[in-house]
């Protein structure tokens, strides 16, 4: 999956947990706002992930 996407695992797997936590808050109706995660979020730094650049 990370290779389709043009990422390595380690971010991709970043952005997931990052993601199932939130769906996990969500889900059992707790406070989303003003909540620490605890998960950081890796950034790509590629120019070569097209998806990542918003373009008009």
């Amino acid at each position: 999956m990370a290779k389709n996407l043009g990422l390595n695992a380690e971010i991709l797997e970043s952005w997931l947990k990052a993601l199932n936590s939130i769906r996990n808050i969500c889900a059992h109706h707790s406070r989303l706002w003003n909540r620490k995660l605890g998960i950081a979020i890796k950034i790509p730094q590629s120019s070569q992930i097209r998806w990542l650049f918003v373009t008009p």
